[in-house]
């Protein structure tokens, strides 16, 4: 029998002792500068072209950012302004509302450059009143 536990104690030891380190990935700017070159090629080839398109890129990012589990549709999503290079977007959830500032680095290539987000503003709700009952 303690040919048995002794082995398991072992391991149980040795467990406790190995750590994990978490590395830290900040949400912004989003797609990384070091990978803005490699997704506005693949978009060029069509083949993730949807860098282009200021929505898709705001869902993307909350998927891949700590708001991951937020559970947007894409009818939350509001494009407040979208010019040539610069938009901003609107995303609102039970909990907060999002303000994505987002930036085309690759001011040559117009339209078909992809879109980055560089800045995200988080407010809450405005507190409602409750003997209104609004």
């Amino acid at each position: 029998m303690s040919r048995i536990v002794i082995p398991i104690l072992l391991a149980i030891i040795l467990m406790g002792c190995v750590k994990e380190e978490i590395i830290e990935i900040p949400d912004v700017p989003f797609p990384a500068d070091e990978d803005m070159v490699f997704y506005q090629a693949e978009s060029d080839s069509g083949y993730q072209d949807f860098w282009t398109d200021i929505k898709a890129v705001s869902s993307a990012f909350l998927n891949n950012s700590k708001y991951w589990d937020m559970k947007i549709k894409s009818e939350n999503i509001v494009i407040l302004g979208e010019g040539l290079f610069h938009g901003t977007v609107e995303i609102e959830s039970s909990e907060l509302i999002l303000t994505l500032k987002m930036e085309r680095k690759f001011k040559s290539k117009g339209r078909n450059a992809i879109w980055q987000v560089i800045a995200v503003k988080e407010k809450s709700w405005p507190l409602q009143d409750s003997t209104s009952g609004q």
